[in-house]
């Protein structure tokens, strides 16, 4: 940014900006050295101190950001992998309907018996007697 071309670069040469003072070089109730190449220095330790605060602050925003981010995207599978569940419990959920409203179901009952038999042993169908009693009953008694 800004503060990176404005700075020098960082060597161990420069002094602390406590290092700046010098008796009688500041009244005690001032922070500023009165001295003008004092007081140049002085600022532009404040400068630096300014511009490696801001980069910190830079960089840890950059982090949340892709902190952010990155919770974004797994938010956005985790939802997408949701959906996909739910269209597939859906699909299940049709399909079991629609063979629950079939008239002749191909399913089997829980004892393993095809629905069919299930269906065709209803009362009044005349299959729970068997086949030759059934074809006896759909005749007419003379």
């Amino acid at each position: 940014g800004e503060c990176r071309a404005a700075a020098p670069p960082t060597d161990e040469a420069s002094p602390p900006p406590s290092s700046l003072r010098e008796p009688g070089g500041m009244s005690e109730s001032d922070d500023q050295p009165q001295d003008p190449v004092s007081q140049a220095v002085h600022e532009l330790t404040n400068a630096k101190l300014f511009c490696q605060a801001a980069e910190e602050a830079r960089m840890r925003a950059e982090q949340a950001m892709d902190f952010e981010r990155d919770w974004r995207r797994s938010e956005m599978r985790h939802a997408a992998d949701l959906e996909d569940k739910v269209k597939e419990l859906s699909r299940t959920l049709r399909r079991l309907q629609v063979d629950a409203d079939s008239p002749v179901s191909r399913r089997t009952t829980p004892l393993g018996c095809p629905s069919v038999c299930r269906e065709a042993a209803t009362p009044g169908s005349g299959a729970a007697l068997g086949s030759d009693a059934a074809e006896e009953q759909r005749r007419p008694v003379l």
